[in-house]
């Protein structure tokens, strides 16, 4: 894996394929051997007679912490839906 100038692991990734089908069996095939990451979200169109996907990888882990980090206890917000996290590398 290369790493950007500042030491870190891109989190993005891009995949490109005859059929859909051909798609999501290297997508998956990609998923299976990285160890734990996944793919938090996924862009798929249709150029041509190709199928194209930038794919934005996942943290490895979410800790659920309140809204200043380091307290143990998780806050959320009836109001605005929104639930406080901090990525943990």
């Amino acid at each position: 894996m290369r790493y950007d100038h500042y030491g870190h692991e891109p989190n993005l990734v891009y995949f490109e394929a005859s059929s859909m089908k051909e798609l999501q069996e290297d997508i998956r095939s990609w998923q299976y051997s990285r160890d734990g990451k996944w793919l938090s979200s996924l862009s798929i169109e249709k150029d041509d007679d190709k199928f194209y996907c930038i794919g934005v990888l996942g943290p490895l882990k979410v800790e659920v912490v309140s809204g200043t980090y380091g307290h143990s206890a998780c806050e959320s917000s009836r109001d605005t839906g929104y639930l406080n996290v901090r990525v943990v590398n």
